[in-house]
């Protein structure tokens, strides 16, 4: 039942309007009437009623000033007038304080039952308007965390206007308390002994426990706001009046979170501490410190704190060209003491190589996609020294996981463990010093095929043995005659020439060692099935249906 007032200062009227009326029946209890507005306030004050019937004209307080005084008072409760006076100007005014019907005297009792029962619709719907907006509101404050989170994880990544930034803030119950901040991540480093006790631990577990850790360290720290971003990535902005303060602050946190995850989770992190900037609107800044800091961490030594400032001139996420590291030369290098089982200069040359990518300044995708290039090479280089590669599978799995390293040093280790391994089973499959002979022949052959006068006299001279010798642990070795290896090299070579250049036959021949090119035509015929012109004609008209097709 939905409370009512009568306020008439007819005593008639109001005591006719009292008894005739089937309040129930509207869904209406009267609770009480008065003879004027000053009254009808005191009822209202003490019974709260959802509804006041008033009169207009009364003594000291007339029904337009009692509805000013609920319209400014008690909004919520709804007024209607029943008057005898049919003027314009009581309704204007009635309008201006939202009464919510105006009626004319006589009213009859099933009129009245009529408009309360409009108004007590009116008072439900409003109600339940309430309870929706009371429910919006609770949904609303239990996801504020999720919805800081989000925002936060757009604001940073450059995804909000900022003139929405502190309108946001104020809404999402952000807090700025000193005059400096920065964005500092927390990087999983290594979760391996956390795995091993929870084979079912997915990467969004690791995050999770993570944050749940460092979220109940910072709790009570109002200088500290955390967060995660829509990777599940552990976020902290801090904030100090002092810089050194500030910085201080992060160590002694970070130092803290490190510890306590280490010690529950047996996981290790590193901490990513971008620039110290001053406003909520430089913030994006700091977190590209961040991911500076994470990108070039991958070029350290292990260390819990990697700033991003000690990389802004860097500028890695402007870094587009490739890298200017002449990889074929150390393939060359790599595979040749890889064959003769070199293993210090190996350590020796690994080391070098790995210095020139972390003197490079790329980032790290394009060193581990470099890196990954000149691991295939190396092992297409050796498919003919091993008697199976799949043997290497667990060596060669590194590669396909690169992405997953945190530092180019574990990169490097599992590198050189990989090619050692590779000399170690290439130098147990050769039989003897013979094998190495062969190979290092071969080699000479690689380097001087281009000599018209290479000849089996010159390649024993090289290596300090007797043709006859030579000979027979080279075809051992090689399953090949010296004359059919350097034959084979020479159109190899021959191929790759006609296929990338547009040189005559009688040109590539005089570059892969033969002064006779109808010589040079008639052994290239006999190893390919046809001449080098008809070779190239061949690779032109497939060359022209590819692009056909295409």
């Amino acid at each position: 039942m939905y409370k009512v007032l009568l306020a008439d200062d007819e005593y008639l009227t109001r005591d006719a309007i009292a008894r005739n009326t089937p309040w129930q029946d509207a869904g209406f209890e009267l609770i009480g009437t008065a003879e004027n507005g000053k009254a009808a306030i005191e009822i209202l004050e003490k019974e709260k009623p959802d509804l006041v019937l008033t009169d207009i004209c009364m003594p000291v307080m007339n029904g337009i000033e009692l509805a000013a005084y609920i319209y400014e008072n008690h909004p919520s409760v709804r007024v209607i007038i029943i008057s005898g006076y049919d003027d314009f100007e009581f309704a204007k005014q009635a309008m201006k304080y939202e009464v919510s019907d105006y009626i004319l005297k006589p009213i009859t009792s099933y009129e009245l039952v009529e408009e309360l029962c409009k108004i007590r619709k009116k008072i439900e719907d409003e109600q339940d308007k309430q309870i929706q907006l009371e429910k919006i509101k609770w949904e609303y404050e239990k996801n504020i965390p999720t919805l800081r989170s989000n925002f936060l994880s757009r604001f940073l990544e450059g995804n909000y206007l900022k003139n929405d930034i502190l309108s946001q803030m104020n809404h999402l119950k952000i807090r700025l308390l000193g005059i400096y901040q920065a964005v500092v991540m927390l990087e999983v480093e290594d979760a391996v002994e956390f795995q091993a006790s929870y084979p079912e631990a997915t990467e969004d577990l690791i995050d999770f426990s993570v944050a749940n850790i460092s979220a109940e360290i910072v709790e009570n720290h109002p200088d500290i706001i955390f967060f995660q971003n829509t990777e599940n990535k552990s976020l902290l902005i801090f904030s100090q009046d002092d810089e050194d303060c500030l910085q201080s602050r992060i160590e002694e946190i970070g130092t803290q979170i490190a510890q306590e995850i280490q010690n529950y989770l047996k996981i290790k992190i590193c901490i990513l501490v971008g620039e110290t900037v001053s406003g909520a609107e430089k913030w994006p800044l700091s977190y590209n410190g961040v991911l500076c800091a994470g990108e070039n961490k991958f070029l350290l030594e292990k260390h819990t704190f990697v700033y991003g400032k000690d990389f802004s001139v860097k500028k890695f996420s402007q870094i587009k060209e490739p890298l200017r590291i002449q990889s074929a030369m150390w393939v060359d290098k790599l595979v040749l003491l890889i064959k003769l089982n070199h293993q210090e200069e190996l350590a020796q040359r690994m080391e070098e190589l790995f210095q020139e990518f972390r003197n490079s300044g790329c980032s790290r995708q394009n060193i581990l996609l470099h890196i990954q290039n000149i691991v295939l090479t190396i092992i297409i280089n050796l498919e003919d020294n091993t008697a199976d590669m799949s043997d290497e599978a667990e060596e060669t799995d590194f590669i396909h996981h690169l992405s997953e390293y945190k530092h180019l040093s574990d990169v490097q280790d599992l590198f050189l463990k990989f090619c050692l391994k590779l000399a170690d089973d290439i130098s147990q499959k050769r039989e003897s010093v013979n094998r190495k002979q062969a190979v290092l022949a071969l080699d000479y052959i690689e380097k001087n095929y281009q000599n018209v006068d290479m000849s089996l006299n010159m390649v024993c001279a090289h290596l300090c043995v007797s043709t006859s010798y030579f000979s027979t642990i080279f075809k051992n070795a090689t399953g090949e005659t010296f004359v059919e290896a350097l034959t084979r090299i020479r159109m190899e070579k021959a191929k790759k020439l006609l296929e990338i250049s547009n040189r005559k036959s009688y040109e590539v021949a005089l570059e892969v060692g033969y002064n006779d090119p109808h010589y040079f035509s008639s052994l290239f015929k006999k190893h390919q099935g046809m001449t080098p012109t008809e070779y190239v004609r061949e690779l032109n008209r497939l060359t022209e249906n590819i692009e056909k097709r295409v």
